[in-house]
């Protein structure tokens, strides 16, 4: 019998699946925290001679590392519209290898994901404890660095912390340039309010005033979390407060977030 179709479909040219379109380097804001992650991931967008490789970024969810990976992938997309751009998920990396083993289609995946110029492979740490899938990631890791690819990798831990990942694999990930994603400072969560201010203003029309600065000071202090929650929460006193929200009292800010902060101190 003929060998099935591949399961991996191979992206058309000058067109990367499965990127966001909202997570650019544009809507992306840095600050103390992520400054160096940013900075590292414009250098493997730009195509810049003299990377290092491969590039991994962690740190806890919501803190952008997601964000990052899909801004690389547009941004290295459209400086290069003729280069191989591959980005998976390691649930999908790992979803598809094995699918392509019961489909007796392995070659055309490795050909898929190892012929890439740039592979993108975000939440690495899911491989842990699949054998088969560690095994594919390591030879295609090794593949792309010998042929001078460029490969990015996001988890939640540094690669030292990542124990349940073969010895191997895990010094290979750790090989290039490691970068932190770490907490917001107070000056980088206002930015990131005024961002999100900013978009929902776009999309909501001219006539939505901004909060009190009380108001956004208190977003930034007193909403706990990661970035994604303040988002959250600035969606929330958006939504809720609707025309009022330009002269919303402190009090009553923090009653209408009150269940985003109970949110935040139960986890």
């Amino acid at each position: 019998a003929p060998e099935p179709a591949p399961v991996l479909v191979p992206a058309a040219q000058g067109k990367v699946t499965g990127l966001q379109e909202r997570l650019t380097f544009d809507s992306f804001v840095a600050g103390r925290g992520n400054e160096f992650a940013y900075s590292m991931s414009r250098q493997v967008a730009s195509w810049a001679d003299g990377h290092f490789n491969p590039v991994f970024l962690h740190g806890p969810y919501g803190y952008g590392k997601t964000h990052l990976l899909n801004a690389i992938g547009w941004e290295a997309q459209a400086r290069r519209p003729e280069a191989k751009i591959v980005y998976l998920t390691a649930e999908k990396f790992t979803s598809t290898f094995v699918k392509a083993i019961m489909d007796r289609s392995t070659a055309a995946f490795k050909d898929e994901v190892r012929g890439a110029d740039l592979l993108l492979v975000d939440d690495v740490h899911f491989i842990g404890g699949k054998t088969s899938s560690q095994e594919e990631l390591f030879h295609t890791l090794t593949t792309l660095i010998e042929n001078n690819r460029r490969v990015v990798f996001t988890a939640d831990r540094p690669p030292s912390q990542l124990t349940e990942i073969e010895a191997r694999l895990r010094s290979h990930l750790s090989s290039g340039l490691v970068c932190a994603l770490d907490v917001a400072d107070q000056t980088l969560r206002m930015g990131i309010i005024e961002r999100k201010l900013d978009q929902l203003q776009q999309r909501l029309g001219a006539g939505m005033a901004h909060p009190r600065a009380d108001v956004l000071h208190f977003l930034a202090e007193r909403v706990p979390g990661s970035i994604r929650e303040l988002e959250g929460a600035v969606n929330t006193l958006v939504a809720s407060a609707g025309p009022r929200l330009g002269s919303l009292t402190l009090e009553e800010a923090m009653a209408l977030l009150q269940p985003n902060l109970k949110v935040a101190v139960e986890r």
